[in-house]
């Protein structure tokens, strides 16, 4: 495996527990150095996991990654049962590897996509920022395929009680495949809500998600930075809290919880303050203008300015969990995939009704007819293009020798 060797180390401290210490290839050192800078991966959220299960839950992590929530809730409750899903091959070796280094290989990990039927998946990774890998029906890799209602069927006795899934805008997928679990076991289902993953992924907005689930759950809930539950009262309430926040945890009960006192009152008013870091732009707004380029030629970069200007209600960074840049792509005309280019940084971050003019580096491809699309995008893969007409700036290129 071309990540196979250990390019960066982290400490994850974890609340009433010892720590874990990750290691990881190059694909994880940004996530490893936003989790340095914050002295901490969702400190928050974990000690609010560990405080709603009960002390031998079974817990079923959707979208592991390299396994710091499986790790972490498999020590801080321990005699619960933890089991990891994730699709990617290089994040399943750091997976494996880091168990065995923090020894807890009896969290049980599954090499598969979880989706909406068995069969045959595909996951492109992304070398730059491994946790936007992606799945869907084409790829780079194959993937075995399982849905959770077979999966729970064949290898689980008792009950499920927690469900946590981060799949970069499969979650309906998820939980398609997932209904007689959830109608049987009713676990606690925590799951992220990102409405750009959600629309680029699987074509459909984060109120039909939280429908599916409402369906099923009378109890939903924003989960705080700091851990604290802010009660959901209905869709318009977690897209207040999306337009702040941009993307983030919501969970869902078949009990209310309870989160009274001070405890609610600081996870109110957290959840109403501004977010720190990078925030997703989850409404149209974004407007991105640059000039005519200059002939280019293959091989030879050229400088282009470009105008973003921030209309949406979202802080645009190129740093923090989620960070935008200014990319360009190059589409064929005879209609192959697109070539992406260089990134550049917004720096410092992009407030809601401000501009900002950045130089953005292009690298021309071979010589041919293109168009050359200048966008945002998130994370190196979600591309923000698709927020309103305005969103891209786009231009016909003739890439010369």
């Amino acid at each position: 495996m071309s990540d196979a060797t250990v390019a960066c180390r982290v400490t994850v401290p974890l609340p009433g527990a010892a720590p874990l210490e990750l290691e990881a290839g190059e694909a994880e050192r940004s996530a490893f150095g936003l989790i340095a800078d914050a002295g901490g991966y969702a400190t928050g959220t974990l000690a609010l996991l560990a405080r709603l299960a009960p002390p031998h839950a079974v817990i079923l992590d959707v979208g592991a990654h390299i396994g710091i929530m499986s790790m972490a809730l498999a020590r801080m409750l321990p005699t619960a049962r933890v089991h990891a899903f994730e699709p990617s091959p290089a994040s399943v070796h750091w997976l494996h590897h880091n168990l065995v280094r923090n020894d807890l290989e009896r969290v049980r990990v599954t090499h598969a996509a979880v989706g909406a039927a068995p069969g045959t998946l595909f996951v492109t990774d992304n070398d730059d920022y491994s946790m936007g890998t992606r799945v869907g029906d084409a790829g780079d890799v194959a993937v075995p395929a399982v849905t959770l209602d077979d999966w729970v069927r064949q290898h689980l006795e008792g009950s499920v009680d927690l469900l946590k899934i981060d799949v970069e805008g499969a979650e309906p997928a998820v939980l398609a495949g997932a209904a007689q679990t959830l109608a049987t076991h009713r676990p606690d289902v925590l799951i992220e809500v990102n409405p750009t993953a959600l629309a680029d992924l699987d074509g459909r907005d984060a109120r039909a998600l939280w429908q599916t689930l409402r369906d099923v759950y009378p109890y939903a809930y924003w989960v705080a930075r700091a851990g604290g539950l802010v009660p959901l009262r209905g869709a318009d309430a977690m897209m207040r809290a999306l337009r702040r926040h941009g993307v983030g945890d919501v969970l869902f009960r078949a009990r209310p919880a309870r989160s009274r006192g001070l405890r609610a009152h600081a996870a109110a008013l957290a959840e109403r303050a501004p977010a720190r870091g990078t925030q997703y732009a989850v409404e149209t707004g974004l407007h991105v203008a640059t000039p005519e380029p200059p002939p280019v030629r293959t091989g030879a970069p050229v400088t282009l300015p470009v105008l973003v200007t921030n209309g949406t209600g979202s802080r645009l960074a190129s740093a923090g969990e989620h960070p935008v840049y200014v990319a360009s792509r190059w589409f064929p005309a005879d209609g192959s995939p697109p070539l992406d280019g260089p990134r550049a940084r917004l720096r410092p971050p992009l407030r809601p009704g401000h501009s900002r003019a950045v130089s953005l580096t292009l690298h021309p491809p071979a010589p041919g007819e293109y168009d050359l699309r200048i966008a945002l995008v998130q994370e190196h893969r979600a591309w923000l293009d698709r927020l309103g007409p305005d969103a891209a700036a786009t231009h016909r290129v003739i890439v010369q020798r």
